[in-house]
């Protein structure tokens, strides 16, 4: 356990520093930003995905590998179109409401989980798994997203009013759709992760380095695809070996890393490792004011504060759980 745990801290401070470079890589006259951050991130990816290649648990080659796992590409996918939207959402949102929101990923993705043990007979009740403390987290959460639509739609208005070519605001509280889609499309691909790593009843999981290997593959293909497109379809060639694009290999970096952690983290418990993870918007938020220098208006702090208050709730309750 104390493996697990060590896991999730380094994937959590991980995402943490990521979310900020990403933040920083958000350039408001560049329509293509978010794809050249994608861009970075896939050759990451696909760095890691050599180094791991010959530690493959199945020893078999990238090509058969691929083929006993195609049904694994699609969630793969799933989780590198749910990142491409967390990047256009940084553009509309400052990083401290943006990661608290998406990162009740983890709440959602439990939910999902509980529900499916429930219906294969893995529990016969909720309680067996989801004490009180888990409900009241997940009310907080709730509620401060909800919250947080409302300020941002009166936010909107306010600064269409006194600031017209503003683009932060220009959607109002239709710009948490970005960071509400990330949420969902994120607590799908945990739940699909749980099930690939862990099995269902009657399939047999993945080892976690070649899921890894086959996630990173995908990802490194989708960036390659990509790039082509700006050369061809955009007539933008992009070369992300620039001097300023630094900050945008800092983020792939830090993605792959929370990534490989975040992966060895599910395969040792998948229920815990959703709602500890996604407390990493704690130290996104703490960056976020300390680098960033964002400063959010007073009802603004009290949304996010709901949000990481239930978050850290559910935390505490699963730590309490194993202890």
């Amino acid at each position: 356990m104390l493996a697990w745990l060590i896991l999730t801290q380094i994937a959590t401070i991980s995402w943490g520093v990521t979310d900020v470079f990403s933040k920083m890589s958000v350039d408001e006259n560049d329509k293509d930003f978010h794809i050249k951050l994608t861009i970075w991130t896939g050759m990451a990816m696909g760095i890691l995905f050599l180094m791991l290649l010959p530690f493959s648990e199945s020893k078999a080659s990238i090509i058969e590998l691929s083929a006993k796992y195609i049904e694994f590409v699609p969630p793969a996918l799933l989780y590198i179109i749910s990142i491409m939207v967390g990047f256009v959402g940084l553009k509309y949102l400052e990083l401290s409401v943006f990661s608290p929101i998406q990162n009740a990923s983890g709440a959602v993705a439990m939910l999902i989980i509980l529900a499916y043990y429930l219906y294969s007979g893995r529990i016969s009740a909720v309680s067996e798994v989801v004490s009180p403390m888990d409900w009241v987290g997940v009310v907080l959460a709730t509620a401060g997203i909800l919250s947080m639509a409302a300020v941002q739609h009166n936010l909107s208005r306010e600064k269409k009013a006194s600031d017209p070519g503003n683009n932060k605001y220009r959607y109002g509280a239709v710009a948490l759709l970005f960071p509400l889609a990330f949420c969902f499309m994120d607590a799908a691909g945990t739940v699909i992760d749980n099930f690939i790593l862990n099995g269902t009843d009657g399939q047999e999981g993945i080892g976690a380095v070649d899921y890894l290997i086959l996630y990173n593959l995908a990802f490194f293909v989708v960036a390659v695809i990509l790039w082509i497109y700006l050369l061809i379809v955009r007539k933008k060639p992009y070369n992300p070996f620039q001097k300023s694009e630094i900050i945008k290999a800092a983020s792939g970096i830090g993605e792959l890393l929370g990534n490989a952690f975040y992966i060895f983290a599910m395969a040792l418990d998948p229920l815990l490792t959703g709602p500890i993870i996604s407390a990493y918007c704690v130290v996104s938020v703490v960056l976020s004011g300390t680098v960033l220098k964002e400063r959010l208006r007073p009802s603004q702090y009290l949304c996010v504060g709901l949000v990481l208050a239930g978050i850290i709730v559910m935390a505490v309750s699963e730590l309490i759980s194993i202890g």
